[in-house]
């Protein structure tokens, strides 16, 4: 599935234009401005909410992880990424880490051989763990009590809205909670948690397509569009909302590009016959109302 740059269908552009009226008129009027998305937007509304929506995101990453680091300091590393940024980190042993956007890691910064290697994430992150000469452990920690532990392999985890989600790319790799027995995973599966207190769930998976965002891809299969729109608030800032329940559960396909919101609204809407509106500093997206002379047919 392809989609061009430019807008080509008249509808969307009109969409776009009344989206942008709006807009102007709050600003006319003296209400906080809204950055919007137009045709031509690529500039503006990438670096306006870029710039707002990162300061807004690096506050929030580190009051997350403050109660990490509040009792050594001085002997802590923190990194933390802004809305549609991601960063590859080092880390002592040499693993490799790739930091997804609005999220953040931590880990100290003199790790001995006698002790695990630890780190702390909030939000998303792919690991590409050196297994050590003298089996030491590799843990990560996320906010909502999960703990993932290895001694050399490559996965992808996922904290974000009370939703846990660990993908097994290769080696092996040991889950565990505080209020859950132990889960043990082999390549190809994924373990996922909807909640604090709710079971895990274990299942085979196309591990690739979960770490494709590190290679600049989004990959979809079958996946929900309330999903998708969640995906766009938690890695672009952009809030997205839905008022119709069954849009939100239709499965939608398709790869784009892991930096570029608007690629993506532009396939929702024309996938699914939608029109955008301005929602209080986000989007709605909704359908397309029936021509008075189509309805019934």
């Amino acid at each position: 599935m392809k989609f061009e740059d430019d807008l080509n269908d008249k509808d969307v552009q009109d969409q776009w234009r009344r989206l942008q009226a709006a807009i102007e008129k709050k600003q006319a009027a003296g209400e906080q401005p809204v950055r919007a998305i137009r045709p031509g937007w690529k500039t503006s509304w990438k670096t306006g909410w870029k710039r707002s929506a990162g300061i807004a995101a690096s506050l929030a990453l580190l009051l997350a992880v403050s109660i990490w680091l509040i009792h050594e300091p001085s002997s802590r590393i923190l990194y933390s990424t802004g809305y549609g940024e991601q960063k590859h980190i080092t880390l002592p042993d040499s693993s490799r880490v790739v930091l997804n956007s609005n999220s953040s890691l931590s880990f100290d910064n003199n790790w001995q051989p006698q002790e695990p290697r630890s780190v702390e994430l909030s939000g998303e992150a792919f690991f590409s763990v050196v297994h050590t000469g003298n089996n030491q452990r590799f843990i990560v920690n996320t906010p909502e009590g999960m703990e993932v532990q290895v001694l050399g392999t490559e996965f992808n985890v996922y904290d974000r809205r009370g939703i846990q989600r660990v993908v097994l790319n290769s080696g092996s790799v040991r889950l565990e909670y505080k209020d859950r027995e132990a889960v043990s995973m082999a390549p190809g599966e994924m373990v996922t948690r909807q909640g604090q207190g709710a079971r895990l769930e274990k299942r085979k998976v196309d591990a690739s397509r979960y770490s494709s965002w590190t290679s600049g891809r989004l990959v979809f299969e079958n996946t929900p569009v309330k999903e998708i729109c969640r995906l766009i608030q938690d890695n672009f800032g952009l809030a997205v909302s839905l008022p119709d329940t069954l849009l939100g559960n239709r499965l939608f396909n398709g790869t784009f590009p892991a930096n570029d919101a608007e690629v993506l609204l532009k396939a929702l809407m024309t996938t699914y016959n939608l029109e955008v509106a301005e929602n209080g500093g986000g989007l709605q997206l909704r359908r397309k109302p029936v021509p008075p002379g189509n309805q019934g047919r």
